[in-house]
Order: C-alpha cells, then sequence, then structure tokens
C-alpha cells in the first residue's frame, strides 16, 4: 500500500458519517464482549478458550474495520450474520438474569449472574449495532458507492 493509497483511506475514515463510526465501535466492544465471555465464562481448556476467544475478536474488530475504511458489503453482510447468530442465546441470558434477580438466588449462583451479565451486555450491544447497521444512514454508506472524484485524488498528491 503506497502513501498515497493509505492517505485516502484516512480521509475515508475520517470523512465516514457518525453511524458508520458507531457501528465500527460497536462491533470493536461486542467482539471484547464475546471474548471476554468465552475466556472468563467458558468451559473449555485455556487453549482453546483463548483461540476461540481471539477469533471472535478478531472477527467482529476487522469487519467493524472493513466496513469503515472499505465500504465492504461482504464486511456488512458477516457483520450482521455473526450478530444475529448469538442474539437469541444473549437474550436467553438475559432473561435467566431476571429470573435470578427476582427469586433472589443471584447470590447462591454467581456463574449464572456472571453469565446473565455478559448475556445482557452483548444482547444491549447486538440490539444497539442493528439498530446502527440498519440505518438509512449506514445503509446508504455501504450500498451507495461512489468512487473518489478527481480533484480529491489531486488534493491528495500535493
Amino acid at each position: 500500500m503506497n502513501k498515497l493509497e493509505r492517505e485516502l483511506t484516512k480521509a475515508q475514515i475520517l470523512a465516514a458519517p457518525k453511524r458508520v463510526t458507531y457501528v465500527c465501535a460497536a462491533a470493536y466492544v461486542l467482539g471484547l464482549v464475546v471474548a471476554l465471555r468465552i475466556l472468563l465464562l467458558g468451559s473449555m481448556p485455556l487453549g482453546k478458550s483463548l483461540f476461540f476467544a481471539a477469533l471472535m475478536f478478531c472477527n467482529f474488530f476487522f469487519s467493524g474495520m472493513s466496513l469503515i475504511a472499505r465500504r465492504s458489503r461482504m464486511s456488512y453482510v458477516w457483520l450482521v450474520i455473526n450478530a444475529t447468530l448469538p442474539l437469541l442465546g444473549s437474550f436467553a441470558y438475559s432473561v435467566q438474569l431476571l429470573v435470578l434477580a427476582i427469586t433472589g438466588e443471584w447470590q447462591n449462583d454467581l456463574r449464572g449472574f456472571g453469565t446473565g451479565l455478559f448475556g445482557l451486555a452483548q444482547f444491549t450491544l447486538i440490539v444497539y449495532l442493528f439498530r446502527n447497521l440498519f440505518s438509512r444512514e449506514v445503509l446508504s454508506y455501504v450500498w451507495k458507492q461512489t468512487p473518489p472524484t478527481e480533484p480529491a485524488l489531486a488534493e491528495l498528491q500535493t
């Protein structure tokens, strides 16, 4: 990647609409929450947990970055699919947290309480991500590709 391409990518990232930036940040935080849930509450050996946590974090992080830097339609679809898959499970964990809070059993079941907290955070982030992903601003940014104009390229070259 030469200097002109780097400058063009940097200008495109800085010129991205606010909601696209919010999608990128939400994807990053969602990847972090999923990775922490795998590491802290998973029942797998440590090496396997580290591998899956890193895989999920990189998956969400690079999808978000590709969406903002390259206007990638494939990363948009990939982000929607990857956020949809854990949606029902995180909702179920949120309901489990509500049941533990209502019955007062959260003090006896700390693992279930922690799982419920991560599920609630994950569900909230997924809803926030979808709210921004399906907004008109993000849809028009991703699906209406506009190539850089010649004056913009000439300005970057000087």
